[in-house]
């Protein structure tokens, strides 16, 4: 029944919010999806790889339609964390015209959009020249036995540098060809393992690769299936990886991202799922995901309509209001946002524009008394937009959005002004409460209203 209800609202979900016609506009980065997230393939592939087997399903258990795409490795693929080792095997175990999401990688900052955080590379340019000495000395070779002779290199490799970022990406590049060679799946599975922990940092091309390492471990211990455990930990990944994918601008990617993630869930046992939950892990992730995706999918669909009334009526303060409104919800992207709250006729939307537009973002620094401030003044105006909302994601997204800027603002605030973060925490999470989607009963002891919200 649990699953059942699960999977009946995911197919439901589209249908809460009104669609457009059209194909999208400019409200979506234009880059190419590789492109924008830049992360070696561990594969070479370009068939579709064998489907992920799931354990087999007694006749009443209920499957995820047909239609639904199945997890396939090949798809491509930072709060440091340490990850516990994975065993499939252990059953315990702007204006319109300008992009909203375009990766240009300037580097985050406090206030950035969260294309700007999402978007950094996996291997930054100051790591190249280290990176390309080490690979110019490997030998890659063409033959499966020279594959996995270099993949041996590329381990050793980052076992010798205490650079955590170089190490996590030469233990990419040894999974890679330790998959190309077709080693032994005790050594894949050794690899995986050893790279998974470094895999926890909340960017789209770490996402990416956590994705695909994932199902190469699965794919490692084929015939045998994969556990519950390690299924539910590919859905979580999943689901994390369609959030990504939406604010930074790709929803047909996050699609892609939750139809798989409904897939590998339709393989768990009924009897099985809440069993399977590991620390951290909720099936209602994919729920919240879908939340993302349904507004991005019909903003997408909206925005050529958005182009052609700006352009027509650039002053428009309706339009201005919904554009202001999508590039804060979506994006976090406060700068466009106040450039089109500024025509805007409610008086949050102005108050918002008022403060915002003469700042220079990036030099808003919350360790400085003065950056601190106008810090808690955006926190304050951003749930003044929020509360205006009509629409619950919009309300939902920018409130959590402002919440998770108060849990950084914690950390770096001392005596007095401590004392400013509780009321606007409150009230951030009176808006998440009022305006996030109600779970199906069945998902409400784990995803439920209790205690706190927290972002993923």
């Amino acid at each position: 029944m649990l699953k059942r209800t699960l999977l009946a609202y995911l197919s439901m979900a589209a249908l809460s919010l009104p669609l457009w016609a059209d194909d999208g506009g400019e409200l979506f980065t234009n880059v190419p999806y590789d492109k924008a997230v830049d992360a070696p393939k561990l594969t070479d592939r370009t068939d579709p790889p064998p489907v992920i087997v799931p354990h087999t399903q007694p006749a009443t258990q209920t499957t995820v339609p047909a239609t639904h795409d199945k997890p396939i490795t090949g798809s491509r693929t930072a709060t440091t964390q340490t990850a516990p080792k994975v065993d499939p095997n252990n059953s315990n175990g702007g204006d319109a015209a300008k992009p909203a999401a375009n990766p240009v990688r300037s580097g985050p900052y406090f206030w950035s959009p969260y294309a700007a955080s999402l978007l950094a590379p996996l291997l930054p340019p100051e790591l190249k020249p280290e990176y390309n000495k080490i690979a110019a000395a490997i030998s890659l070779g063409s033959t499966p036995a020279e594959r996995c002779k270099a993949a041996d290199a590329f381990a050793e490799a980052a076992k010798k540098t205490d650079d955590t970022t170089l190490k996590r990406f030469l233990m990419i590049r040894s999974l890679s060809l330790a998959i190309q060679g077709g080693a032994a799946p005790t050594v894949r599975e050794s690899l995986t393992n050893q790279l998974l922990p470094m895999l926890e940092i909340g960017t789209l091309p770490v996402a990416q690769v956590k994705t695909e390492v994932l199902e190469a471990l699965g794919q490692a211990t084929q015939p045998t299936p994969p556990k519950p455990k390690f299924l539910m930990t590919l859905v979580n990944a999943y689901a994390d990886l369609a959030v990504s994918q939406v604010q930074v601008g790709y929803p047909a990617e996050a699609s892609t991202s939750i139809r798989r993630a409904r897939t590998v869930l339709g393989s768990i046992p009924m009897m099985e799922l809440w069993r399977a939950l590991g620390p951290g892990q909720d099936p209602s992730k994919i729920y919240f995901a879908q939340y993302w995706l349904n507004r991005s999918e019909a903003a997408k669909n909206m925005a050529p309509q958005l182009k052609a009334a700006l352009s027509n009526k650039p002053n428009d303060p309706a339009i201005n209001t919904q554009v202001s409104t999508l590039y804060l919800s979506l994006y976090a992207d406060l700068a466009n946002a106040a450039r089109h709250a500024g025509k805007s006729d409610k008086p949050e939307f102005l108050a918002f524009a008022k403060l915002v537009s003469p700042l220079d973002l990036k030099t808003v620094d919350p360790d400085t008394a003065e950056g601190l401030s106008t810090s808690f003044a955006i926190c304050g105006t951003l749930l003044d937009v929020a509360a205006g909302r009509t629409d619950h994601f919009d309300a939902y997204a920018i409130a959590d959005y402002v919440d998770g800027q108060l849990q950084r603002l914690t950390e770096k605030t001392k005596g007095e002004d401590k004392s400013k973060i509780p009321p606007l925490r409150d009230r951030a999470q009176e808006l998440i409460d009022k305006n996030k989607p109600e779970l199906p009963a069945e998902l409400a002891p784990i995803g439920g209203r209790g205690g706190r919200h927290r972002r993923w």
